[in-house]
């Protein structure tokens, strides 16, 4: 979505001249260094380490780790919301089926998901179509609350911007003086 606003950005500022072209152009070249960078990193510190007693899901913000003998297997879904691409998750759960680590299923090669349920000895998930709150029901903890409660975010960050103004412009009424509010 960015690339098309990004470009049609360029197009206008060709028009406008130089200078404006090669200032969307450093802020577009900006955007997509921080892109390349994030990804590199994300790709460089993500890992799942798996050895005789325990799984350890290694990530840039955390580690999760889980007895083997408390795992109770890896399942796939794709994640379908109206409107939004669909999101490719695989997750690890536990005995009791609480979603223990989430993960993009676009950064992981299918050979690795392959060979983790082949060492953890579970069987080869198959991918299937679900939502937010199926995903949920099945697996307890396998959506993060920000994404749960994003709608009332959104509402929220909508209005209460729109809220502020009208109250700035709110004028205070002017009662009469010296006439008694009630009779």
């Amino acid at each position: 979505m960015w690339l098309v606003v990004g470009a049609t950005q360029v197009l206008a500022a060709s028009k406008r001249g130089a200078g404006t072209l090669t200032a969307i152009l450093i802020a577009f070249g900006a955007v997509a260094l921080a892109c390349l960078v994030s990804a590199v990193y994300y790709a460089k510190w993500v890992r799942i380490e798996v050895d005789e007693s325990q799984l350890t899901a290694k990530l840039p913000w955390s580690s999760h780790s889980l007895c083997r003998s408390d795992l109770g297997g890896l399942a796939l879904g794709d994640i379908r919301i109206p409107g939004v691409p669909v999101r490719p998750v695989f997750l690890i759960y536990d005995d009791a089926h609480e979603c223990r680590a989430i993960f993009d299923r676009r950064l992981w090669p299918e050979d690795v998901i392959v060979s983790l349920s082949d060492e953890l000895g579970v069987q080869r998930p198959s991918s299937r179509p679900t939502t937010n709150q199926r995903l949920e029901a099945e697996f307890p903890k396998s959506i993060s609350s920000w994404r749960r409660h994003s709608v009332p975010i959104a509402f929220a960050v909508v209005l209460l911007p729109v809220l502020v103004i009208v109250a700035s412009h709110m004028e205070e009424p002017e009662w009469p003086r010296g006439v008694p509010l009630s009779a």
